[in-house]
């Protein structure tokens, strides 16, 4: 039991009656999330000797050489820190962590920090998804972690995420606290997941951590690399065949059709982004390519003259039904877009 003339369980330094004694109405969840969160910081503001910062920047160079044409300072500064603190030096995480747990804490705090003593390198694919969270399997081993659904996350079937979290068991077991941020990749082909399978398998490594501390850099070398890729590098390696064979057949039609190359390349980037973002179900690629083509000419994307919808499917050889129903789904995407883009414009 705190009194209230007992030093704030929150650290600020005040006396319990001062600080967050008064704050009886706010939900106690939020007061062991804001006191954790102050926890994480507090690590990275921790007095650290002078080898410990020569090693720090040791690692910065390293990781500046490597990621310095894929990324910003910042974000190559934030990234490196976490890696330091959290996997190369674990033990000057683990050195914050018994300090905080000498001090008055609730004991909700106390028990989470337990678990946290042991970091996590989260690399896994999206196995379940539930209405508050996802089900995250890892691919280096056989453990699965449940991570609360944010309405910023751009979760799709094939996703897989990466990043460095903390165990946290509070609501239920095998939850996780994100550090920082986490980075959600595409990878409906498998290609990404094979090459860091491929590289963990040729390290040597007898555990994931180990492999971490070596090839954390590579890693995210791999993956904003794989951000900066042009559209036909997406297409070649990300795209199914039968996606492919879509593009194929639409950029052949515009071509005989004499299309201009801008509008090519915009339907192009449009059918990318349609399939990245709403993964339509489909059997015959002319169906999706043929929709395309008569929301563009509908639109006046493209010089053609109006057409009917069943001489334009007969263009394409497929069921007028078929193409007008993704005809449909293709243009309430291609305005939804506009309008985002509209929005964006204004603000």
């Amino acid at each position: 039991m705190i009194g209230r003339n007992d030093p704030c369980p929150c650290r600020s330094g005040k006396k319990y009656k001062k600080c967050c004694a008064g704050k009886d109405e706010a939900p106690l969840e939020a007061l062991i999330d804001e006191e954790l969160e102050r926890i994480v910081l507090g690590a990275y503001e921790q007095t650290t000797s002078p080898a410990d910062m020569s090693e720090f920047e040791s690692y910065r160079r390293h990781w500046k050489s490597k990621l310095g044409k894929l990324v910003g300072p910042d974000d190559i500064e934030e990234a490196v820190s976490e890696y330091f603190l959290f996997i190369a030096r674990q033990d000057l995480w683990k050195r914050h962590l018994l300090r905080t747990l000498n001090n008055p804490l609730r004991s909700k705090v106390r028990s989470v920090l337990e678990l946290w003593k042991n970091p996590i390198v989260l690399f896994g694919k999206v196995k379940e998804e539930q209405e508050d969270y996802v089900v995250v399997q890892e691919i280096l081993g056989k453990a699965s972690y449940k991570l609360e659904k944010k309405q910023e996350m751009l979760l799709e079937e094939h996703a897989f995420i990466f990043g460095v979290v903390l165990p946290d068991n509070r609501n239920q077991e095998n939850d996780i606290y994100v550090i920082s941020s986490l980075m959600f990749i595409n990878d409906r082909n498998g290609s990404f997941e094979k090459q860091i399978i491929e590289l963990a398998e040729s390290s040597g490594f007898a555990n994931s951590l180990e492999f971490y501390k070596k090839h954390m850099a590579d890693i995210y070398e791999i993956l904003l690399a794989r951000d900066s890729r042009t559209v036909n590098e997406l297409i070649e390696h990300d795209f199914t065949p039968v996606q492919q064979e879509v593009i194929e057949i639409l950029d052949k039609m515009l071509e005989l059709r004499n299309t201009r190359q801008e509008a090519r390349e915009l339907l192009r980037n449009i059918v990318v982004t349609y399939f990245l973002r709403e993964q339509p179900n489909f059997r015959k690629p002319g169906v999706i390519a043929a929709a395309v083509f008569f929301v563009a000419v509908d639109l006046g994307m493209v010089e053609d003259e109006k057409m009917p919808n069943v001489e334009i499917a007969k263009l394409f050889d497929v069921s007028t039904g078929s193409m007008t129903k993704h005809a449909d789904k293709i243009r309430e995407f291609i305005m939804e877009i506009y309008e985002q883009s509209r929005n964006k414009t204004v603000e």
